[in-house]
């Protein structure tokens, strides 16, 4: 099976490795230095050469069992199939990707033609009335597909969409284990009795654009028809961490009232030619390695009505009833084979099913959204690591977006999206006060300090696994960071050499969008068997027998900033231009932000340069990448347009990077104009690893290279580089060990991160950046609740971690 050469660019990227090529520029020197020797070979030395080759060849393939020879399933003449299959990594994926290509050129995966149910008096459109009786309070199953760590997020709009006699499903992404520890105290009685709030079970991972999406809400919907005590709901809506209601529970309630019967979902008002470009729907789609594979042109059945739009929906139960109830007919069977092969099939299946069968008079074109698409940051192709296509996703609401928001009051709009914490916190408290969620009278100025900062988790929870031996590095260093603010049984630790044991780490964002890191960890020097065994569990409750509460200390940290200009400000120089450089990892080109809140850059990460520069003249400069040894690492042309605009740059390095202090320059004509740094942070031993043993992936890349180019001349232009000095120092560093190899690494964050505030214990109660800072103001409406009492924990306002005292031992309600 082979690859045809002439595939392109869009199915075979062209991204060539350092490693390639280093590969290549040594067989090429090596052949260079052997070939006269061949050449000088007289015909028949090559005759005997080529024989005894053979013999070799010949005996070894007898050597290797027939079980191992794979014979192909049958030949495949698709470029996209067989770039899928080549691509793929595991043979399971590989054998999936092969046999449903098999199929495919078989034409034996989809049907020809499909029945059309709607009925031929009915239109299919909105204005047909539907005529049901509705039960006097209309029920909604409110779906929340969700993700991530933002537990407090999750918390929020559940307190704003919550009533007692609604229903609340959650599916926390299945690599979201954190997300679910936290939600799944929801349904403990040990902190209130909420019998309708409910945590699936059966998790996937969902991936953008998947088939998994469409499985999920389907599993949902069963879920919510077969649950015991749940079926007598109205409708089926679904949100995820990034919605936001704008109107009230109420209205939207009186809405489906008078709407009953209605199912509610938005089509993309395209024609039928450019919908089915824009979507892919003529090309199959195979969802395995988490990863949507592109395999080639499909023809759709006939007979049917093909639609869609938003996988966002509000669905009437009897609709609900008929896709479970009528799974296994033709038109059900016909159009699930097509939609587990389709890109984005929960944006269209719903709406498809609608048009073709007995519910098409029920269709209303409006799924009772606002969808904050800027389509020319949005459709940045950002997901093609996951997919073989180029898709949009809508933008964050920032506060400039207030009044777009406001201009959809008059409307049947009961939900916006997207909203994000970390991006813009105003938006969110200006969505709130529209709702009257604030107390009477209070304005933007006088809302609880609570309100005024949003907690994301990055590390903590039971199951306490770092995400990365660099984050295990850096939040153990931040721990120990020297601080003008340290307290007395912190430096009684340092003298008894004891490392603090990281509990939390949050990152933080204010209203003003000021970032934060809150690390909260625990005093060992104070701890006993017994109150180890109280850390483990699920509430993270930090407490002794004894009843002390000065076990937990927590500390505000802050990033510096280490972008400088090099050039006095001359208007309408290069340098005038550059407003900021900042160099980390995990960049969203849709919000123009790095999504590594702590900064954590590990010897194995791929760094990018991000710079910020108004509009001005289109300028050439420079970009030279220096590492700790003085090394030049790189230097790459960059071509600043000349709009405003957030630019992004990212090298390939050869890995290990090497730790420790790095400089990123911007040069125009070769000289300096503007400069950066970036932390690589030194690597501890792994667990269960001797401590004496230094880490292999402190001592950089193999040969000092990072790309194999010279670039002796570039580092002329630094007369201060001294890179064999630094060489030499930097591979003392990578042979330290113990204590010594934790001293540089808090020697180094020292100069990147500062501890701004510590609080211990019960002090974190009355100290407002603490994640522990309790707040009464998001305390439930006693008339959401019902029967339904406080002791649920959802009306407290402090951190995932509870101090063990009476009144807030969950560590849950905090987020609300």
């Amino acid at each position: 099976m082979t690859v045809p050469e002439d595939l392109p660019s869009e199915v075979f990227p062209p991204a060539i490795q350092p490693e390639e090529v280093a590969a290549e520029t040594r067989l090429t020197s090596c052949w260079n230095r052997i070939s006269p020797r061949f050449r000088s070979l007289s015909t028949a030395s090559w005759a005997v050469g080529i024989v005894l080759f053979a013999i070799v060849v010949g005996s070894l393939r007898q050597t290797v069992p027939l079980s191992m020879v794979k014979t192909p399933m049958c030949n495949i003449t698709s470029r996209e199939v067989l770039s899928a299959i080549h691509r793929a990594k595991t043979s399971f994926c590989k054998d999936e990707l092969e046999k449903f290509g098999c199929a495919l050129q078989t034409n034996s995966i989809y049907p020809k033609s499909l029945p059309n149910l709607c009925p031929a008096e009915s239109t299919g459109g909105e204005e047909v009335p539907v005529k049901l009786d509705h039960p006097p309070t209309i029920r909604i199953l409110f779906v929340l597909t969700v993700h991530g760590r933002d537990s407090r997020q999750i918390r929020r709009l559940l307190k704003l969409i919550y009533r007692k006699e609604h229903y609340y499903l959650i599916h926390v992404d299945r690599r979201s284990e954190y997300l679910f520890d936290e939600l799944l105290l929801l349904e403990t009685a040990r902190y209130g009795t909420f019998p309708n709030v409910k945590l699936l079970r059966t998790r996937h991972a969902p991936i953008w654009g998947g088939a998994s999406l469409l499985t999920t809400l389907l599993d949902a919907m069963r879920f919510g028809l077969e649950e015991s005590g749940w079926k007598d709901w109205d409708y089926f809506l679904n949100l995820s961490e990034s919605d936001l209601p704008i109107k009230t529970n109420d209205e939207l309630v009186e809405f489906l009232s008078r709407h009953y019967g209605k199912n509610f979902v938005k089509s993309s008002g395209l024609t039928t030619e450019k919908f089915f470009k824009r979507q892919g729907l003529e090309k199959s789609f195979f969802e395995c390695e988490n990863r949507m594979w592109r395999m080639g042109v499909r023809t759709l059945p006939s007979g049917v009505t093909i639609d869609g739009g938003s996988d966002w929906v509000a669905l009437h139960r009897d609709f609900c009833q008929y896709l479970q109830d009528d799974a296994m007919g033709e038109l059900l069977i016909g159009l699930r084979k097509i939609f587990n092969h389709t890109l984005l099939p929960a944006e269209s299946f719903f709406h498809t099913v609608l048009r073709n069968s007995r519910f098409c008079h029920t269709y209303h074109n409006n799924n009772l959204r606002l969808t904050n698409w800027k389509r020319n940051k949005g459709c940045s192709c950002q997901h093609r690591h996951i997919v073989d296509w180029c898709g949009c996703s809508p933008n964050v609401f920032r506060t400039e977006d207030e009044k777009k928001i406001l201009s959809y009051s008059p409307k049947p709009i009961f939900f916006a999206r997207k909203f994000d914490p970390m991006v813009d916190l105003k938006i969110i408290n200006t969505v709130l006060a529209d709702l009257d969620e604030y107390p009477p009278g209070m304005v933007l100025a006088d809302i609880p300090a609570t309100w005024n900062r949003h907690w994301l988790n990055l590390f903590g929870g039971p199951r306490g696994e770092f995400p990365s031996d660099a984050a295990r590095s850096l939040f153990e260093g931040l721990s120990q960071l020297e601080s003008d603010r340290r307290l007395p049984q912190a430096i009684e630790l340092l003298k008894l050499d004891l490392t603090p044991d990281v509990i939390f780490v949050h990152a933080t964002m204010s209203l003003h969008g000021e970032r934060h890191l809150v690390l909260t960890q625990a005093l060992p020097s104070l701890l006993g068997p017994e109150i180890t065994d109280d850390i483990q569990e699920q509430d993270f409750a930090v407490s002794s027998s004894h009843g002390r509460d000065d076990l937990v200390e927590e500390r505000l940290i802050s990033v510096k900033d280490h972008f400088r200009l090099h050039e006095p400000l001359v208007e309408g120089s290069p340098a005038s231009r550059i407003l900021n450089l900042q160099v980390s990892t995990n960049f969203d080109e849709k919000e123009e932000i790095f999504r590594n809140y702590a900064f954590v850059h590990g010897p194995d990460c791929d760094p990018a340069l991000a710079y910020t520069v108004s509009e001005g003249p289109a300028e050439l400069l420079s970009v030279v990448w220096i590492d700790p040894a003085d090394v030049v690492a790189g230097s790459f042309e960059l071509n600043v347009t000349a709009e405003s605009h957030v630019g992004l740059h990212q090298p390939e390095f050869r890995k290990p990077l090497r730790p420790g202090v790095w400089s990123v320059f911007l040069m125009h004509r070769w000289k300096p104009i503007a400069h950066t740094k970036f932390l690589i942070v030194p690597l501890l031993p792994a667990p269960g690893q001797l401590d004496g043993i230094p880490a292999a992936e402190n001592a950089g890349p193999a040969g000092n290279v990072y790309i194999v180019h010279n670039f002796t001349s570039v580092a002329r232009l630094f007369p201060s580089l001294r890179p064999a000095a630094k060489k030499a120092e930097a591979d003392r560093n990578a042979r330290k060990t113990g204590q010594e190899l934790r001293g540089w690494i808090r020697e180094l964050l020292a100069d990147f991160f500062i501890v701004e505030d510590v609080c211990l214990g019960e002090a974190c109660r009355t100290t407002e950046w603490t994640s522990l800072y309790h707040d009464d103001s998001l305390v439930f409406p006693e008339n959401r609740l019902g029967t339904v009492t406080d002791s649920s924990g959802l009306g407290t306002a402090t951190a995932g971690i509870g101090l063990g005292t009476a009144t807030d031992s969950s560590g849950l309600g905090c987020d609300l």
